[in-house]
């Protein structure tokens, strides 16, 4: 049995290829925001809150190992920033 062959899609009209040309660079700008934001978030819910006492105080620290989660989320937190 013969296939039928596939329609091709119609090709984009002007007034869409720059708004579709553009699309790529401003979901990554959008994505460092969003991940930026999200990276100072959890740093001071989590390792800052803990150490500084910021939202709840009398939390435990488990040192040597709390220093891993406050050197990661201060790098990303700081590359993010840098990246904006």
């Amino acid at each position: 049995m013969r296939r039928a062959p596939l329609a091709q899609a119609p090709s984009p009209r002007p007034q869409f290829s720059f708004f579709i040309a553009d699309r790529p660079l401003s979901n990554a700008r959008r994505a460092v925001k969003v991940a930026t934001f999200a990276s100072i978030a959890i740093a001071v819910l989590y390792p800052f809150n803990v150490k500084f006492g910021l939202i709840t105080k009398d939390m435990p620290l488990k040192y040597p190992w709390h220093y891993v989660p406050e050197g990661i989320m201060a790098t990303l937190s700081l590359l993010g920033v840098l990246a904006l």
